[in-house]
């Protein structure tokens, strides 16, 4: 049986390669007649209780956002991608996309809820974006779990709509 440290120095790696591996495959390829007018801002946080080990820290969770636009300042949206990674197990959850303006929600989409994620797992989510303008702001992914007294927001990763 491996010694707390070594454990502790695996899970850092693991979380940092899984860090790294989020990251990759939330960026893809814009649409077919993808072109210069077509641009992705991304955007990642961390949650849960960070461990660190001879000063090398992993956090216990990774949210991600991708928020795919046309045009040069993201009022113009057609897709919005979010992925999580947890390092436990994770039952009763599901992820928000909002867009506010000035506190004001301008957009919204409800995510589905999911069984349960496994320890160490990645997930992702997808939502088509009408094409509509969207005012200057910030673009969200919320990570939600159903707990005892209702929906709990876990995380939120966000990118900024530019201002006009």
């Amino acid at each position: 049986m491996p010694s707390a440290r070594i454990a502790i120095r695996n899970a850092v790696r693991a979380v940092s390669v899984s860090a790294a591996a989020l990251a990759l495959t939330m960026v893809g390829a814009g649409p077919a007649e993808a072109g210069p007018d077509y641009n992705t801002r991304e955007g990642v946080t961390t949650f849960g209780v960070t461990r660190c080990l001879a000063g090398h820290c992993a956090p216990q969770g990774l949210l991600s956002i991708s928020y795919d636009y046309v045009g040069s300042g993201g009022h113009m949206p057609w897709r919005i991608r979010s992925g999580f990674e947890y390092a436990g197990n994770v039952c009763n959850w599901w992820i928000d996309f909002k867009a506010t303006h000035r506190g004001e929600q301008t957009f919204h989409s409800q995510g589905t809820e999911q069984r349960c994620t496994w320890k160490g797992s990645r997930t992702h989510v997808e939502s088509t974006m009408p094409s509509t303008w969207l005012p200057s702001g910030n673009m969200c992914a919320i990570l939600y779990r159903d707990a005892s007294g209702g929906p709990a927001e876990v995380k939120r990763a966000c990118v900024a709509i530019d201002p006009e």
